[in-house]
């Protein structure tokens, strides 16, 4: 744990915070691409380079054997200078230089503004799957304990203390995870993780405009995916506090009370 903790914190200490960073990056990756392309060129001309010897050799002609070039052919293909008249042409290459500079550049802009906003998002992808994913091994080994009851195992109960320590870890990671859904949803930290979160996604004069998302935009808000997820979260940990509550209340119990309250709880879970 410590360990991925120090990795996590590296990962948003490296990111880069500007666009400028990213400019660097990618330029310093560029010129490293091409230095390895010269040396590659370099090291293959070298390779197939093969002398040659060189022609000494002096091809005599007979001069009585000279071909001699059609006269009539000749005066046929002859030209009067005089006569050839040069239109001047508009020279646009400037103007259409300057276009190209501009789009380039545009393109250039767009593309570091990509890259910045994923290498942004490396850092918060990496902390947001690991927390999911130990927090729903707390879930499922809910679901199973659930089962256990609802299914009236015989051979179950003296697992279910284990299962109970697993699912403890269900609260804190709960609001861990429900911390970086905020984070994500008021883009802390250049946190972009859901692309429908993205103001720019439903509104029709933007060009990140997105039709499909556009007509879920009722379903696909921040307010609303916030409200579900928190609701869940409760549910989830007031059934798991119910649980372990009912289960401990068992130990001392001169009937099968605690047991049948987790029955029904398991049913409803």
């Amino acid at each position: 744990m410590i360990l991925g903790a120090i990795g996590i914190g590296v990962g948003f200490w490296q990111a880069p915070k500007t666009i400028e960073d990213v400019e660097k990056i990618l330029a310093d990756s560029h010129h490293g691409h091409e230095a390895a392309h010269v040396e590659k060129v370099a090291h293959d001309t070298e390779a197939h380079t093969v002398a040659e010897p060189a022609h000494s050799e002096v091809a005599v002609v007979d001069s009585t054997k000279a071909i001699v070039t059609d006269s009539v052919h000749a005066t046929h293909e002859a030209v009067d200078s005089t006569a050839v008249v040069v239109a001047p042409v508009a020279d646009n290459h400037d103007a259409h230089k300057k276009e190209t500079v501009a789009h380039e550049a545009d393109h250039d802009k767009e593309h570091a503004e990509h890259v910045f906003h994923q290498l942004q998002n490396k850092p918060w992808a990496a902390l947001y799957v690991a927390c999911i994913f130990f927090m729903l091994i707390s879930v499922g080994v809910l679901a199973f304990y659930a089962i256990q009851y609802a299914a009236q195992a015989g051979w179950s109960p003296i697992l279910f203390r284990v299962m109970e320590g697993i699912t403890a870890y269900l609260l804190p990671g709960s609001i861990i995870f429900f911390i970086l859904l905020v984070a994500a949803g008021m883009h802390w930290g250049h946190n972009h993780l859901f692309v429908w979160m993205d103001a720019d996604i439903i509104n029709p004069e933007s060009v990140k405009f997105d039709k499909l998302i556009f007509l879920k935009k009722g379903w696909l808000s921040v307010g609303r995916f916030l409200a579900t997820a928190a609701i869940i979260l409760v549910v989830w940990n007031w059934v798991r506090f119910k649980f372990r509550q009912n289960s401990i209340a068992q130990d001392t119990a001169t009937d099968n009370a605690p047991y049948k309250k987790n029955f029904k709880l398991a049913a409803f879970f």
